[in-house]
């Protein structure tokens, strides 16, 4: 069956039964005389209920034809026809729907598949997650490139057609992989041809391997830059960036539009027609992009673009305004731009970006975030991941509540919540909505990390829809702009994540717009800059634009003068470069900043290279400056992001931040973001949660404790991440000092037990093992070892062998594999604590201890360690909450508390210890034996029965067995 005629054909219904009946067979059912179906009258004319689909597992998918009515826009309207017919399926028991909406008078057709929010598991069997529904949805139709829907069509119907499979069949992520790895081929086949080079995955990196020659001629043309293959990469990406934003102008109908009609009748593939058409193939960036680009960043007097006769929008914004790298001619033989420009006309492109429940299957902005991680091939190593949407919305609206909830009665909080989670604002009174609109309009939130955008994107997109449930205006593209240019603010060192931001949000802007509109100007909104850093070589930034009123003698104008009137004219010109749209005043106010700034700058002694741009650079930001109308009002009402998780050593760049200690970048964001807000403002981030026990992030703690209350944190699990596995956690902060329930205080009882015994370092000297890894075993060796996998409590395993060469190399002091001693196995889920008192080498997996002279015996510390109370202990005190590699670092070991035995209480523990032993070596069960070692540990600690409890809930020890104990 020719599906493809089908699908890019205006709605017909015996045509798509007869597509369906293709796919379904015998388990598909249309009804001879379809049902009407009650809908909403202003979202359709009619409903019928046409037939029903039962799949092999039992479920059932309904069949329904909606005609919409004529002020509903196809194109647009998602999440309300998402909602029309939800409770007649459900009403029925149905797992789901199919859905075929369109008007008469169209040649658009809006296929929908809505489903119950449902989680699956490896079996394929599912769980139900909540009440809500999920949809995807394609644009079908005639004007409307389909071949993805094609191609999913047809996957379906070789599929096992159980519920699962359709699911996965219209899933946008299998959509999104499936264009990520197409988009990154056409960039790696283009810089491998002028580069000689491709990136490949070695292990879990990305490394450069050299393929084939350079293109002589191109990287000749980029041997004026200082690193002109990284140039060449940057400008790559820029190249495919504005060109998918081509993309998204020619779906609105606005590229190459009849000169004297309106914005609607352009050519929906116009760059493609333009290839198609033009004799310059083989320089086709050099001799029509580059001056397309030019016209859509010029003002014209009227409204055709030079020298063609069509007209294409003027935008403003940045996105398409010359740099140094588009000066040098770019010679890209045609293969290359055929090939990425017939990819591109392969994907419907839609302008809004997804949310968590309602999802056009198409290429939407949210995807350019996608891109952008996936071509950043180093990002993993900088530290830089993608956050995955619903985490994102979970800390925006939770950001958002937190903000303003702030500063009204507790009572009142119920209900913000209730109408930042529902977007209902009809429990609302006026007054209130008042304050809500008012509190929103003056909101000034930043992301120090920006990345691609994706939290500053999740607000644009809640702060709109709670404007629109307020009714603040009816005007969405007015509501975005105030947001983009008065709300938000970002920061990001790379400039390809500041290229992408800035993206998304001109997107955002123009799927709203009715014609084409300047767009905002985001060069002093969404920045490049060193977020950690407003000082360049140890002198401080931060007071280019602070008033002081002072008279001083300014050597570089020999004259005295007050400091203020160079501050005073940066600040106005900021403001008119916000509000121009005029491409040459822009310019121009753009080099009086600039060379405002370099003035001041030098004024400080500071000669800044021409190559560094104060306003975009990877050594400083200008925090005070750029963002001075935020400063003056006493900071940020909200800092929010995934900063980068990236270890640093002893930097001194670093030295004066108080987690200087914990070097780690996303400690020190903690205190820049922090630093950035006023009083009571919040912080929202998602980090590695291995700061809430790590031993090195103890600064970090001290520094939130003094300085922030906590609102609430959460742990997200070890695979928020693709491909890394790593314990992550989000939290929300308030910057307040207040009581909290900190999630690194611990109880009570590790409080007590932590100050009032011994640390077991104190009573042992202590040596890790030798510093050799599993690849070093070598079976034909002939020196025994243990490593972590060789021993459990109590007792060790057959042992590994290693060659003597290896051990010669790796040689420590031999006293401590030698007589009695304990081992701790460094990873594991629970405490791992052996006894030894034979000759035996251990590696780095295993650390030796061994007792001083006045220390407890060897089998009282081996019971102790390995009872209930201490394991409790390591859990609640040290233990990182991740399902993966929990590790006990060498100098938590140390701080692990050893009750102090009398010589009685030794002897009675010791020989417990001696049995437990020998039942393990015979392979007899030990679990009674443990019981009366964990019953002498509770009193040795003074431990009270509820405190037990709260140590083992299931334990049989009975109260009254316990408190009749001496």
């Amino acid at each position: 069956m020719d599906y493809r005629s089908i699908i890019e054909s205006k709605y017909n219904r015996e045509d798509w039964q007869s597509l369906l009946h293709d796919i379904f067979g015998r388990h598909i059912a249309f009804w001879s005389h379809p049902q009407p179906v009650e809908v909403n009258a202003s979202m359709a004319k009619e409903a019928l209920y046409t037939g029903k689909i039962t799949l092999p597992d039992g479920y059932i998918i309904a069949i329904y034809e909606v005609e919409l009515s004529d002020s509903v826009v196809i194109e647009r309207n998602r999440a309300g026809i998402r909602n029309l017919l939800c409770a007649n399926w459900r009403g029925m028991g149905c797992a789901g729907a199919f859905m075929f909406c369109f008007r008469k008078n169209e040649a658009a057709l809006r296929f929908s598949y809505v489903s119950e929010s449902f989680s699956f598991a490896p079996d394929g069997s599912l769980t139900k997650q909540s009440t809500d529904t999920k949809r995807f949805t394609y644009l079908l139709g005639e004007g409307h490139r389909c071949r993805t829907a094609i191609k999913q069509f047809e996957d379906l119907k070789n599929s096992s057609l159980k519920l699962k499979a359709i699911t996965d069949a219209f899933s946008v992520e299998a959509l999104s992989d499936i264009f990520f790895k197409e988009y990154k081929r056409h960039y790696e086949d283009i810089i491998e041809y002028i580069t000689g080079k491709r990136m490949v995955k070695s292990g879990n990196k990305w490394v450069e391997k050299v393929t084939g020659n350079p293109c002589a001629e191109i990287m000749e043309e980029f041997s004026c830059f200082d690193d002109p293959e990284k140039t060449v990469r940057d400008y790559v990406k820029k190249l495919m960036g504005r060109l998918v934003f081509i993309q998204f102008l020619q779906k609105k109908g606005w590229m190459g539009c009849p000169a004297g009609e309106d914005w609607t009748n352009g050519d929906k593939e116009f760059v493609q027609n333009l290839f198609a058409k033009t004799q310059y193939k083989d320089t086709f960036v050099d001799d029509v992009l580059e001056p397309l680009f030019s016209d859509l960043n010029c003002k014209r007097t009227g409204d055709m673009a030079t020298g063609a006769n069509y007209k294409v929008p003027y935008l403003n914004g940045g996105l398409f305004e010359e740099d140094d790298s588009d000066r040098v001619d770019f010679p890209l033989p045609a293969k290359y731009m055929s090939d990425l420009l017939d990819f591109f006309a392969c994907y419907n492109f839609t302008i809004d970006e997804n949310d968590t429940d309602d999802a056009e299957i198409g290429i939407d902005p949210e995807m350019l975030g996608r891109i952008f991680e996936n071509l950043l091939e180093d990002n993993k190593d900088k530290g830089a991941f993608y956050t995955p949407k619903e985490i994102v919305d979970y800390m925006c609206r939770e950001s958002i509540i937190a903000y303003l909830q702030n500063g009204i009665p507790e009572r009142s909080h119920e209900l913000i919540r209730n109408f930042v989670e529902t977007f209902d604002a009809s429990q609302l009174a006026e007054k209130q909505k008042l304050f809500i609109r008012k509190k929103l309009q003056a909101v000034k939130i930043c992301d120090p990390a920006i990345g691609s955008g994706a939290f500053p994107m999740g607000l644009v997109n809640l702060l709109s829809k709670l404007y629109v449930a307020m009714k603040s205006d009816t005007d969405t593209a007015k509501m975005k702009r105030h947001i983009m240019e008065q709300n938000i603010y970002g920061v990001d060192i790379e400039q390809g994540a500041v290229d992408i931001a800035r993206l998304r949000f001109w997107l955002a802007m123009i799927v709203e717009e009715k014609e084409p509109m300047p767009l905002p100007n985001l060069h002093f909104k969404i920045m490049q800059g060193n977020s950690l850093l407003e000082s360049y070589k140890g002198i401080d930034l931060s007071d280019l634009t602070k008033l002081s009123k002072d008279l001083k003698y300014v050597e570089s104008r020999g004259f005295w003068d007050t400091e203020d009137s160079e501050r005073e004219a940066l600040i106005s010109s900021l403001k008119s470069y916000y509000k121009t749209s005029d491409h040459a005043k822009r310019d121009h106010l753009f080099n009086d900043i600039i060379n405002n700034v370099r003035r001041q700058l030098f004024d400080k002694g500071i000669t800044l290279p021409m190559d560094i741009d104060p306003s975009a650079n990877t050594d400083f930001f200008l925090w005070h400056t750029w963002f001075s109308d935020v400063f003056a009002n006493g900071g940020f009402d909200i800092v929010i992001g995934n900063p980068p998780y990236v270890e640093v050593v002893n930097s001194e760049e670093y030295s004066k931040y108080e987690t200087y200690t914990c070097y780690e970048l996303y400690a020190h964001f903690f205190e820049r973001g922090i630093n950035l807000l006023k009083p009571f403002g919040v912080l929202s981030f998602i980090t590695g949660s291995l700061y809430i026990k790590g031993m090195k992030f103890g600064s970090l703690r001290k520094f939130l404790k003094s300085n922030t209350t906590l609102i609430a944190f959460r742990n997200e699990g070890d695979n928020v991440f693709e491909e890394v596995g790593m314990p992550t956690s989000t939290i929300l902060l308030s910057k307040a000092v207040g009581e909290s329930s900190w999630p690194f205080d611990g109880n009570a009882l590790i409080s007590r037990i932590s100050s009032n015994f011994k640390q077991l370092g104190s009573l042992c000297d202590v040596q890790r093992g030798l510093e050799i890894g599993k690849k070093t075993l070598d079976p034909n060796g002939d020196i025994p070892i243990l490593t972590g996998t060789n021993v459990k409590k109590y007792i060790s395993k057959t042992p590994s062998y290693i060659s003597r060469s290896v051990y010669e190399d790796n040689a420590k002091d031999e006293i401590y594999y030698l007589g009695e001693r304990l081992v701790i196995r460094e990873t594991g889920s629970e405490l791992t604590v052996t006894y030894l008192d034979f000759p035996m080498y251990v590696n780095r997996s295993l650390y030796t201890f061994l007792r001083h002279k006045d220390a407890p015996s060897v089998k009282f510390l081996v019971g102790c360690l390995n009872s209930k109370l201490l394991q409790h202990f390591y859990v609640e005190k040290f233990k990182a909450p991740t399902e993966l590699f929990p590790k006990i670092r060498i100098g938590q070991a140390k701080q692990l508390p050893i009750a102090i035995p009398t010589e009685d209480q030794d002897k009675a523990i010791s020989e417990l210890v001696a049995k437990a032993i020998d039942n393990s070596k015979s392979g007899h069960s030990i679990s009674l034996i443990e019981k009366e070692i964990d019953f002498l540990i509770y009193k040795l600690y003074g431990l009270s029965y509820d405190e037990i409890l709260s140590v083992d809930p299931e334990t049989t020890i009975t109260e009254e067995e316990y408190n009749s104990h001496e």
